[in-house]
């Protein structure tokens, strides 16, 4: 029972390593969040806020969509389940922001978990881009409540700790798996340098070995042409000499 539901919640294996890394991540990101998104809900009904309250339909609709994200994942379509989980955690954020805590609450900095996500989960452009939507964004909620389009309703004092909480677990959470994915880059750069250089080295003696043939070779033709030329030399000097007592002299010499 346990090893099959390990296997039910282990990532999938697919022979393009960055799609296997990238699954990792969204695996452990999902079955993390999912529980403590569930918590938060719970934790937000139990202060006395109503189950079906924008904020709190948000969330449910936050764990509906990590659910498909992690079907999604499992399937193989991890590049699509990378994109859906951003932007739907990118809209979650704004829209908690809309709903009354402006560029002042939580929802607001929420957009640097997003930021930290895309990052590991699809890249740095993914992250880069992310941040310049959410500073456009984050203008874009300051003017709302300029205008008053946005009315800023300071949250009880548990709820912004509880609501802290989260966003630091999540942060946790991302920072934690983007070391690992750093150390083990470092871990895989070390790992090739070494066989870089053993290969370096099989190669410098193969050279070596090839080089001391070469030579061996060449002395060997050497040799060889020139006891070949001294054939060469001695039958010109049979053809040429008739007389035996001039003939044997010069054969020797």
């Amino acid at each position: 029972m346990i090893i099959a539901l390990r296997k039910f919640f282990a990532p999938p294996v697919f022979e393009d390593e960055e799609k296997t890394r990238s699954a990792y991540y969204i695996n452990a990101i999902v079955l993390i969040n999912i529980p403590v998104l569930v918590l938060f809900y719970m934790a937000r009904v139990a202060q006395g806020n109503s189950p079906f309250a924008l904020a709190n339909v948000i969330l449910l609709g936050l764990i509906a969509v990590l659910t498909i994200v992690w079907i999604l994942m499992k399937r193989g379509a991890v590049r699509l389940a990378g994109y859906l989980h951003i932007s739907m955690i990118w809209v979650a954020s704004t829209l908690l922001a809309l709903n009354g805590s402006g560029v002042r609450g939580t929802g607001f900095i929420s957009y640097f978990v997003v930021m930290l996500l895309a990052g590991l989960l699809l890249g740095v452009r993914t992250a880069v881009g992310i941040a310049i939507i959410s500073i456009l964004s984050g203008f874009g909620l300051a003017y709302a409540e300029t205008i008053g389009v946005v009315i800023y309703q300071p949250g009880p004092a548990f709820g912004v700790a509880i609501e802290a909480t989260v966003l630091f677990i999540f942060s946790t959470v991302f920072m934690v798996l983007t070391i690992n994915s750093l150390q083990g880059a470092l871990k895989d750069a070390k790992a090739n340098a070494n066989e870089l250089e053993a290969s370096n080295q099989q190669l410098t003696g193969l050279r070596d070995a090839l080089e001391l043939r070469v030579q061996e070779r060449t002395a060997a033709l050497e040799k060889r042409a020139s006891q070949l030329q001294t054939v060469s030399s001695v039958a010109r000097t049979i053809a040429s000499v008739q007389d035996i007592d001039t003939l044997l002299p010069d054969i020797t010499k």
